[in-house]
């Protein structure tokens, strides 16, 4: 009897199949570590249906005269940003969210050192998992085989990760469900796999272009369509790596993104019309590339959205009653402004931001989705230009159309509201975050389904009066926590000297809420926040840990970053039942 082995015959051929099983399998074995926070969705306030597509609900008033208050809205009288109204008590039915602690936070040891950042911004454990690809890529391009003798083997493993390079670089990819990790913490996988795919492609044609020039052949072999399509696709691969470099990519982002979506679906052509074998490998790319397009397209929407001035924060702030649900804290959106205001072709670009209000959990909240916008390049400085204008009037402020495609990112598979303890520390803009993620906690509270008993917010601005448009909000926050007895502490710390531009001003503080001169002292405030939620639950059993969000300069996110490490390797992280950093 003949036995034949599973996959291809051809040895080439076998070698790459069999290097993509692996990879698959590793990718299956971190879908199975993830799974059971996948399923904690679906429990009790997971909120297993936000996350994915905007929504509008209609916002019902509570009969007993509350209404929802965790979405900002303008308050013209103090010139800032505050939510619609105060919470007061109502009998909900309580049910804990079910939490299932991450399988990383299982190992606070080794975690502190795939936490490091090795090369940039990457940490240690990315630059680990890219050398064993690296590695596993370059065992299957030399398994009894050379480049310089057989350079089809390249070629073959180059087919073999488009798959992979383009699942990588979508939005809507598989890989994100699975592991519940946002798509752009998958981004520097996408440029290294993307990079490994056209350095075997080059090395693929240098290969056979040596060996037809030394045989006098070249202008005749290439002259033939299979191999004038293969030199095709090589030279819009070196045209998609050129345009992703970094400095291309800051300073001509237009020009990437434009290089990026064309040179990409020609590739795939031309790739099928020169190699039969890569065949497969492109439809799936394709698939992928495909199924991310229409869901981006049902992501999409067209509002009109009230555009005002923050002076003081150097800001704009945007807000679309239209979409008042179907998002998550920490969740981002891209912004296309379609206004002549913005100049000959600003409205055709899309910027991100994250969404600075969290929807009620049982209904819409009035006032909609809100985002904050940085004044600090042509495009933000223009829209900021047409909030001046108030086109509409003081109380309203300027009416706009928008593009809106979202929600994107956000927290995956992790439930801030079911821990014992929150907190988080943002810098300047990422105050979006912190007012998102604090709001959602406060909304399952109101709903029943939150454990967190302690929270504490750590916002860094340049200046003092940064404070002025958003102190009716924090104080609003304060009253709601007190309300449901959650502890909240809010801490302002501004890292400039007074000027006569920013004035120090005699703010009313409610209790709960500091302004400090200075950096703030993130390890103190970690370590302290852990202990006060060890403290609030050492009588109720169960320890839920802390999640710790993280969002602001990078300076910032280490100083985070170097604070859990240091839980970890004292243990109290272990004490409280283990602190989860989330980093935006």
């Amino acid at each position: 009897a003949i036995v034949r082995r599973a996959g291809p015959q051809d040895l080439d051929a076998s070698v790459v199949f069999w290097a993509d099983i692996v990879i698959i399998c590793v990718a299956g074995a971190f879908f199975l570590f993830t799974l059971p926070r996948a399923v904690a969705r679906f429990g009790p306030g997971g909120g297993w249906l936000d996350g994915h597509f905007f929504r509008s609900r209609r916002h019902v008033r509570n009969p007993r005269g509350t209404v929802s208050s965790e979405n900002l809205t303008r308050d013209t009288h103090s010139g800032g940003i505050t939510p619609s109204s105060a919470v007061s008590e109502k009998a909900v039915q309580v049910r804990n969210p079910l939490h299932m602690r991450a399988w990383q936070a299982r190992f606070p040891g080794a975690m502190r050192i795939l936490r490091y950042p090795m090369i940039g911004r990457i940490h240690t454990g990315g630059v680990a998992i890219c050398a064993l690809y690296f590695g596993l890529l370059l065992f299957a391009a030399l398994y009894k085989s050379s480049i310089f003798k057989d350079p089809q083997r390249a070629g073959l493993v180059a087919a073999s990760q488009i798959p992979i390079v383009y699942v990588l670089a979508t939005k809507n990819n598989v890989l994100s469900v699975a592991w519940g990790t946002a798509y752009d913490k998958l981004n520097y996988h996408h440029r290294f796999a993307g990079r490994l795919l056209v350095l075997a492609a080059n090395v693929h044609a240098i290969g056979y272009i040596y060996l037809w020039t030394r045989e006098h052949r070249w202008l005749r072999t290439i002259a033939q369509p299979q191999y004038a399509w293969g030199l095709t696709a090589l030279i819009l691969l070196d045209i998609l790596l050129l345009f992703s470099l970094a400095w291309f990519r800051q300073k001509f982002y237009n020009m990437f993104i434009f290089t990026h979506v064309i040179a990409s679906i020609i590739f795939l052509v031309a790739v099928s019309l020169h190699m039969s074998q890569a065949v497969p490998y492109v439809i799936a790319g394709a698939v992928f590339y495909g199924v991310d397009r229409i869901v981006r397209l049902l992501k999409t929407r067209i509002a009109t959205a009230t555009v005002t001035t923050l002076p003081e924060m150097c800001m704009t702030e945007l807000t679309i009653p239209s979409i008042n649900g179907g998002w998550r804290a920490g969740q981002h959106v891209r912004v296309h402004i379609l206004s002549t205001g913005m100049g000959f072709y600003g409205w055709l670009e899309s910027h991100p931001y994250t969404i600075a209000s969290a929807p009620t959990v049982a209904h819409g909240a009035p006032e909609g989705l809100v985002l904050l916008s940085k004044n600090c390049g042509r495009w933000t400085k223009a829209l900021h230009a047409i909030a001046a204008a108030n086109t509409k009037g003081v109380e309203s402020g300027s009416h706009v159309k928008v593009l809106i495609q979202g929600p994107y990112g956000g927290p995956g598979y992790t439930l801030p509201h079911s821990f014992s303890g929150a907190m988080y520390v943002v810098g300047g803009s990422g105050i979006s975050y912190g007012l998102a993620g604090v709001q959602e906690v406060l909304q399952y509270a109101r709903a029943g389904s939150n454990t967190v008993r302690i929270i504490e917010l750590v916002w860094s601005v340049h200046h003092p009066d940064c404070l002025t448009p958003l102190l009716p909000t924090f104080s609003s926050m304060l009253a709601q926590a007190l309300a449901l007895d959650i502890k909240l502490t809010i801490s302002v710390f501004y890292t400039r000297a007074v000027t006569s531009d920013h004035e120090f001003k005699e703010y009313a503080l409610s209790p709960g809420l500091a302004l400090e001169p200075g950096r703030p002292p993130v390890n103190h405030l970690v370590h302290d926040v852990v202990g006060r939620t060890l403290h609030a639950i050492s009588d109720r059993g169960e320890r839920r840990g802390v999640f710790v969000g993280a969002c602001g300069p990078g300076s910032l996110g280490d100083a985070v970053r170097n604070a859990v490490s240091d839980l970890d390797v004292k243990g109290q992280s272990n004490l409280v039942g283990g602190v989860e950093l989330h980093e935006e």
